[in-house]
């Protein structure tokens, strides 16, 4: 199965179009599955006709699984082969405009390449994108936990309403949504650093908590740290 390593790191032999094939035709299985769940026809009896619209939904819901775990590999793949297009670079390099613009351009118009106008078309644009918005996410937390941005808040905040700017382009999701409100408790922390010149240790730990429930524990904790050390300079 090319699914069975997102990372791709035991499929070497994998290229971006194998996986792109291999997930249009679990999207069209999918497709196909779900539709016929939902108008099965008459198969001898109403108890027979109930249980293949069983069966079928169920195949449905393994070739859905299957499409997630596929996109999350051709993404993961994607990155690996554009490693330099698609990097998200530290901010003391995008010190002007942010450092999610570049890369987020870049997997725009991946998104955009994909099919259309297929059968399960829209699923895969769905995973893919959910993909790209965790992988952007997740490098964008992690460049500001081992650098914060060496600034005063009121630059910071610049520069964070230009990252948020730059992702929401890939266009909504429920990733999204997550990733937004996350700079949401980092712009509160901002402006009143910008304001009073100081963040209470009080907000900070509300905010901590706020990190931990949407990146996990340990990346939460660190998050509210780096937020400190860059407020504190």
């Amino acid at each position: 199965k090319v699914s069975t390593c997102a990372d791709t790191t035991c499929n070497e032999w994998i290229s971006e179009e194998m996986l792109a094939t291999a997930l249009q035709d679990a999207a069209q299985l999918g497709s196909f599955c779900s539709a016929a769940a939902a108008e099965p026809g008459f198969w001898a009896s109403a108890a027979t006709t109930s249980l293949c619209a069983e069966v079928l939904l169920s195949f449905a819901k393994a070739f859905e699984s299957e499409v997630s775990s596929l996109s999350d590999a051709l993404v993961a793949l994607h990155a690996k082969n554009h490693s330099n297009s698609v990097k998200v670079h530290a901010f003391s390099v995008n010190m002007d405009q942010g450092i999610l613009a570049p890369a987020a351009s870049v997997w725009l118009r991946f998104l955009q390449d994909l099919p259309q106008n297929r059968p399960g078309s829209l699923t895969i644009l769905l995973q893919c994108r959910r993909a790209v918005t965790v992988l952007l996410a997740e490098a964008w937390v992690k460049n500001f936990i081992r650098e914060p941005p060496r600034c005063s808040a009121s630059e910071a905040l610049s520069l964070l309403q230009k990252d948020e700017d730059a992702i929401q382009v890939l266009g909504r999701s429920p990733e999204l949504e997550s990733f937004l409100l996350v700079f949401a408790a980092l712009r509160t922390l901002l402006r009143r650093a910008a304001q009073h010149g100081k963040v209470e240790w009080e907000d900070l730990t509300r905010a901590e908590t706020q990190f931990q429930e949407l990146l996990g524990e340990d990346t939460g904790r660190s998050l509210a740290q780096a937020l400190w050390q860059a407020v504190n300079r």
